[in-house]
């Protein structure tokens, strides 16, 4: 998923169900340095429950989330 930007600095992040159902989340930072992707600032969060999400995102990146 795409980030606008945000106090983490990360543009990036992704949300992996692992098979214990729980969630591995990533936050990093990806640019293109001649053709080639860098990736820095990564964070990585592991055994994250599903009801542990929107404040894990809003913790990082600084933006609430609504439903």
């Amino acid at each position: 998923m795409d980030l606008r930007s945000n106090k983490a600095k990360v543009n990036r992040m992704k949300i992996t169900l692992t098979p214990n159902d729980t969630y591995t989340v990533e936050f990093y930072r990806q640019v293109l340095v001649d053709w080639e992707p860098v990736i820095s600032n990564q964070q990585t969060f592991e055994m994250v429950y599903g009801e542990d999400l929107p404040s894990l995102f809003t913790s990082v990146t600084g933006y609430d989330t609504h439903l």
